[in-house]
This record gives structure tokens, sequence and C-alpha cells, in this order.
């Protein structure tokens, strides 16, 4: 792995503590929903509402091969 990508993924550390400082139930919610509620054909929906604007939602299936890496990924 070339420096430029360990800089972006200690960035990307660095601002994932800061998140979880801001914003503590979140990543227990998703730990936890990573143990009951990730399985083949879950549907994720995620809606962003900005500041006095309108909502915008997106969703997707999970398949079956990426299963295991959204379960490690909630569980970082």
């Amino acid at each position: 792995m070339d420096l430029n990508k360990l800089a972006k993924l200690s960035k990307l550390k660095e601002g994932y503590e800061i998140f979880k400082r801001n914003h503590p139930k979140i990543p227990l919610y998703f730990k936890q929903m990573s143990k009951v509620a990730i399985e083949e054909d879950t549907v994720v929906e995620i809606t962003i509402t900005p500041p006095g604007g309108k909502p915008y939602e997106a969703n997707f299936k999970l398949k079956a091969d990426e299963v295991a890496f959204f379960k490690d990924f909630m569980n970082i």
C-alpha cells in the first residue's frame, strides 16, 4: 500500500473517531444491527435532510456477497 493510501486511511480513522465522539449512539446502533438484522436481502434505507431542505432518500438490498463486508463495516 502506498503512502498516499495510508494517509487517506489515517484521515478516515481520525474522522471516524470525531464522529464517534459527536454521535456515540450511532456506532452502538450499527453494532447491534449487524448482530440481529444484517443478512441477505436486508434493505438499508438512508435519508439525508439538509437544514431547511427537502429530504434525499436512497435504499439498497444487501446481496449475499456483501453481508460480511457490511457487518465488518458496521463494527469498525
